[in-house]
């Protein structure tokens, strides 16, 4: 049986020690967020984050609600999955990495594997093309193994 309170305690444990070493806050806001979003392995959108936030705090605006998922995101602590528009916890924020989104269709797991042998093609193709990459993810889109 999966005990998500251990994923939920080690991702705190890795924010903190995330922005301790860029120098940045994890406000009680920043860490209601990043809670809200490790409840599961789904990805979760700003929306339902916003629902779930007012449901706790006094009315929270959405722009604060997107500021701080541009924190958490820029910190390396969640993932956006764009093609649902949503977001997921990293499992390894503290590693400069790309990363492979395994998407469930029917379900909508979400697992996060580090890309370790597929950066290399990567690079070869953004130094062909003269381009400076920032990040990348790579999302596929199937069923999981409980789903097929």
């Amino acid at each position: 049986m999966h005990d998500h309170q251990v994923c939920i305690n080690h991702a705190m444990q890795m924010a903190k020690s995330v922005c301790k070493r860029n120098k940045q806050e994890l406000t009680p806001l920043r860490q209601a967020v990043l809670k809200l979003i490790w409840n599961s392995h789904q990805p979760v959108t700003a929306y339902q984050i916003l629902a779930d936030l007012s449901k706790k705090r006094k009315m929270v605006a959405p722009p604060t609600v997107y500021r701080t998922l541009e924190f958490l995101e820029k910190n390396g602590l969640i993932h956006k999955i764009e093609s649902l528009k949503a977001f997921i916890g990293c499992s390894h924020p503290d590693q400069n990495h790309g990363s492979v989104f395994l998407i469930c269709r029917k379900c909508n797991y979400v697992q996060e594997e580090l890309d370790m042998h597929g950066q290399s093609n990567i690079d070869k193709i953004v130094n062909k093309n003269i381009f400076l990459p920032q990040s990348y993810v790579i999302e596929v889109i199937g069923f999981c193994k409980s789903c097929h």
